[in-house]
C-alpha cells in the first residue's frame, strides 16, 4: 500500500515538472509511470465492510465492590485501513478511563449502546479501566471469542470463563454482603399450573427495591423445566435454582415452562408475603384441592394477575403459613363422531337380465373428516356432491372403492353403481348388496324395483318384516269362501268355487269383483223368486240387476283410480335421478396412450400411439360403455320397474349394515297354482254342465227375436 502511494506521488511530480519544462507532449517515462500507477490503483483491494477485525480475548480484573474494573482486550485488524473496534457499554452506565492501544493513547468514541476504539494495528492490545454506574451489568456487542473474569472481589454471574459472545450482557455480583444490602423490598410471586397432556407452569415475579436488584435466585422445587424467561436477559439454571440477572430498581419477570407432574403441595416462598396460585385443567383432567384451616382461600378467578386460559380455572390466595394440597385425576375420554350420515336413501332397480342399478344419496353432517372411503354395492359410475358432478377417485388402484371428499357442514353425496346377480327360475330369496363405509347412519331406507314376472312376497332385514301378501289378500279369500258357501249347496261345490274365486282375486281383482257381484245377484234373484210373486218379483229383479251393475261399475272405477294413484306414487326413474352441474376442469394436453376402464379391471383399451389424421377426441371414441377416466361423470337415469317394494332401518353402523332380502316368486313358480285353479274351474263347470247348458238355452231364448204375430184368417 505504501509502495503504491509512493509511485502515485512520483508520477504526479514528474508530470508537473514536465508541464513547467515545456508546453509540448509529456515524455514517454511520465506516460509509463502514469500507466503503472493506474494499474496498481486498479489492483488495490476494496475498502473492508464486513469481518474487518477479530476480538480474541477480553480479560477483567479488580473488585466489583469498588466499582472500578480493569480490562484488557486482545485482537487483530484484518483490513488495510483503520477500523472501529467495539468495546462494551452502555455508555450511559459505563465510564472508561486510561484507554491505551499498545501503550499509546487510544482514540475512543461511542455509537449506540457501546464504546469503540479506532486502530489500524494488525495485532492490538487495548488496556484501560471501566467504572459501573448503577447497574452491575456490561453489554458486549462482540463478536468476542473468550471472556475471562479474574476478579478479586465479586463475580460474574454468568461464569468466570465465557466464549462466543455476540450482543450479550454479563452481570456482576459484588458478593454476599452486597446481596443482603440489595435484597428487594417487594417480592411478589404468582404461580399458575395448567394440567393437560403436558403440565405447564407460568410464574409472574414483580421486584422493587431502593437499591439495584442485582441477581435474583428463584428455587425450582418441583422439577420445573424452564423454556422461556421474559424480563431478564442472561438467565440460566444452576442446579435447582433459576438465576435471574436484573438491572435497575424494578423488574417484572415472567417464567414459563413445563413440569413432569403437578405438585402435590404448594407453599409460599420465604421472601413473599403472599402468593396467587392459579390452577387450570383441560377436559381430560380434574384438580382436587384441600380445604379447611391452614389452606389457601379460593377467590374469584377474574382477580388473577396471570391471564386465564381455561373456563374451569380456580384462583387461590395464600398468606404466610398457608399451603395447598393438590390431587390430579385423569378422566377417561371416549371417541366422538366427527361425521354422521343423517339419512341414507337408496334406490335399487333390478332388470330382467339380472343387472342391478344402484342410486344412493347420503345426507351427512361433517365437523372434521376430510375424506370418506366408500365401497358401493357395485362398480361406481357417478359421483356428485350437492348436485355438482365430481371425478371418481380411487385409492391404490382399487376400483371397487371411491374416495369421497367431505365438506364441512351439512351436504349431500350422490353415488351410482352397477352390479350383477342371478334370479332363480321359480322362487327364492334375493339379497340386495349393501355398501360399506365407516360412518354411522341415523336412518337408512331402500326402494327396490323388480322386473316383470317377479312377484315379491316379503322384505326382510329392516326394522320389521314387510309382508306383501297381507290383509287385503286374506280378505279377498274370505269373501270368496263366503260367497261359495252361500251360492253352493254341497261341500264339493263350495270347495271348488272357493278355490276358483280365490285364484281369481289374486290374478285380477276387477274380474273377481264382477264375478262376486254376478253370483250375489244370481242368489238374490233366486231368493226373490221364491219369496215374492207377481209384480213385486219383477220389480225386485230389476232392482237387483241394476244395483249389481251399478256396484260393479263403481268398483271398477275405484280400482282404476287407486291403480293410477299407486303408479303415480311409485318411484320413477325421472325422480330418482338428481340434477347435476358439470364442473369446468382445467384443460390438459392429450396423451398418446389413454387407459380406458371396462367391465373388468384387467381389460384395457389403448389408443394407438400414432394419432395423425384423427379428428375430434379420438381417445374418447374408444371409451368402453361410455366410461372414460379423468372425466367428470354424468348421472344415469334409472330403468323402469314393474313392482316396487320398500324397507327401512334406524341406526345403521359399520358393524350392523342394512342388507335387505326380498322373498319372491316368479310367474313360472306360479304355474302349478294357476293350473290347479284352472282345473278347479273346469271341474266345477263339468259338474254343473246341465245347469250351464240350461242357462245358456234360456239366455238364447231371451235374446232371440220374438216370433211374428199370426195373420188373422180372412
Amino acid at each position: 500500500m505504501r509502495l503504491l502511494r509512493a509511485l502515485i506521488v512520483l508520477v504526479v511530480l514528474l508530470a508537473a515538472g514536465s508541464a513547467h519544462a515545456q508546453a509540448g507532449d509529456p515524455p514517454q517515462l511520465a506516460k509509463d509511470l502514469a500507466a503503472v500507477a493506474m494499474w496498481l490503483g486498479a489492483k488495490a483491494p476494496p475498502k473492508c465492510t464486513e469481518r474487518c477485525f477479530v476480538l480474541t480475548k477480553l480479560s477483567l480484573d479488580g473488585s466489583v465492590a469498588s466499582g472500578t474494573l480493569g480490562f484488557v482486550l486482545e485482537g487483530g485488524v484484518l483490513a488495510e485501513h483503520p477500523v472501529a473496534v467495539p468495546l462494551f457499554g452502555p455508555p450511559s452506565k459505563v465510564r472508561l478511563e486510561g484507554v491505551k492501544d499498545d501503550d499509546k493513547p487510544a482514540s475512543v468514541g461511542f455509537e449506540g449502546d457501546h464504546y469503540f476504539v479506532v486502530t489500524a494495528n494488525k495485532r492490538f492490545t487495548i488496556r484501560g479501566h471501566l467504572s459501573l454506574d448503577g447497574d452491575l451489568a456490561l453489554t458486549i456487542p462482540g463478536p468476542l471469542n473468550t471472556l475471562e473474569a479474574n476478579l478479586s472481589g465479586g463475580r460474574v454471574v454468568e461464569g468466570t470463563k465465557l466464549s462466543g459472545l455476540t450482543s450479550g450482557t454479563i452481570h456482576f455480583d459484588s458478593g454476599e454482603g452486597a446481596t443482603k444490602l440489595s435484597e428487594p423490598t417487594v417480592f411478589q410471586l404468582s404461580r399458575a399450573f395448567r394440567v393437560a397432556r403436558e403440565t405447564g407452569f407460568e410464574y409472574r415475579l414483580v421486584l422493587r427495591s431502593g437499591n439495584d436488584l442485582g441477581v435474583v435466585r428463584l428455587p425450582l422445587s418441583f422439577g420445573e423445566k424452564v423454556l422461556e424467561v421474559s424480563g431478564s436477559s442472561g438467565w440460566k439454571v444452576e442446579g435447582a435454582e433459576l438465576v435471574l440477572p436484573t438491572a435497575g430498581h424494578t423488574a417484572s419477570i415472567t417464567v414459563t415452562g413445563t413440569v413432569a407432574s403437578a405438585p402435590a403441595r404448594l407453599q409460599l416462598d420465604a421472601r413473599s408475603p403472599y402468593e396467587w396460585w392459579l390452577l387450570e385443567a383441560d377436559a381430560e383432567h380434574r384438580i382436587m384441592t384441600s380445604t379447611g384451616s391452614g389452606h389457601a382461600k379460593q377467590l374469584d378467578s377474574a382477580e388473577s394477575p396471570i391471564p386465564r386460559t381455561q373456563p374451569s380455572s380456580r384462583l387461590f390466595l395464600a398468606q404466610r403459613g398457608e399451603g395447598l394440597e393438590l390431587t390430579v385425576q385423569t378422566l377417561s375420554a371416549t371417541d366422538a363422531l366427527a361425521a354422521v350420515v343423517r339419512s341414507h336413501a337408496r334406490t335399487a332397480v333390478l332388470t330382467a337380465r339380472g343387472e342391478w342399478v344402484f342410486d344412493e344419496r347420503l345426507q351427512y353432517e361433517n365437523n372434521g373428516v376430510d375424506h370418506l372411503m366408500f365401497a358401493p354395492a357395485g362398480r361406481p359410475i357417478f359421483l356428485a356432491t350437492d348436485g355438482a358432478g365430481e371425478r371418481l377417485m380411487h385409492k391404490d388402484g382399487d376400483l371397487s372403492k371411491v374416495l369421497i371428499s367431505l365438506r364441512k357442514g351439512t351436504h349431500e353425496a350422490h353415488l351410482q353403481s352397477l352390479a350383477e346377480t342371478r334370479l332363480t327360475p321359480l322362487f327364492g330369496v334375493l339379497s340386495v348388496p349393501a355398501p360399506d363405509h365407516p360412518l354411522t347412519a341415523s336412518r337408512a331406507a331402500i326402494t327396490v324395483g323388480l322386473p316383470q314376472g317377479v312377484i315379491p312376497l316379503a322384505v326382510l332385514g329392516g326394522d320389521r318384516i314387510v309382508w306383501l301378501v297381507g290383509l287385503e289378500q286374506l280378505a279377498g279369500v274370505l269373501v270368496a269362501a263366503f260367497v261359495a258357501w252361500l251360492v253352493m249347496s254341497t261341500a264339493r261345490d263350495r270347495l271348488l268355487l272357493g278355490v276358483g274365486l280365490a285364484g281369481l282375486w289374486l290374478l285380477s281383482q276387477p274380474a273377481f269383483i264382477a264375478t262376486i257381484g254376478a253370483l250375489l245377484g244370481y242368489a238374490a234373484l233366486r231368493i226373490a223368486a221364491r219369496v215374492l210373486s207377481g209384480r213385486s218379483r219383477s220389480f225386485v229383479r230389476i232392482a237387483i240387476v241394476a244395483g249389481a251393475v251399478l256396484g260393479v261399475f263403481i268398483t271398477l272405477v275405484t280400482l282404476v283410480t287407486m291403480s293410477g294413484r299407486e303408479r303415480a306414487l311409485a318411484p320413477s326413474p325421472d325422480r330418482t335421478t338428481a340434477d347435476y352441474r358439470p364442473v369446468d376442469l382445467p384443460k390438459s394436453e392429450p396423451t398418446p396412450n389413454v387407459d380406458l376402464l371396462t367391465k373388468g379391471p384387467s381389460d384395457q383399451l389403448k389408443a394407438p400411439a400414432d394419432e395423425s389424421g384423427k379428428l375430434g377426441n379420438y381417445p374418447a371414441q374408444l371409451a368402453a360403455a361410455g366410461i372414460l377416466p379423468g372425466v367428470t361423470p354424468v348421472a344415469l337415469p334409472l330403468p323402469s320397474a314393474d313392482r316396487w317394494v320398500s324397507a327401512s332401518r334406524e341406526l345403521v353402523t359399520h358393524d350392523r349394515p342394512f342388507a335387505p332380502r326380498v322373498v319372491y316368486v316368479t310367474m313360472n313358480g306360479l304355474l302349478p297354482l294357476v293350473a290347479a285353479w284352472a282345473l278347479s274351474l273346469l271341474a266345477l263347470a263339468w259338474l254343473h254342465r246341465a245347469q250351464l247348458i240350461a242357462l245358456r238355452d234360456r239366455a238364447r231364448a231371451l235374446l232371440a227375436a220374438p216370433p211374428p204375430d199370426a195373420k188373422p184368417a180372412e
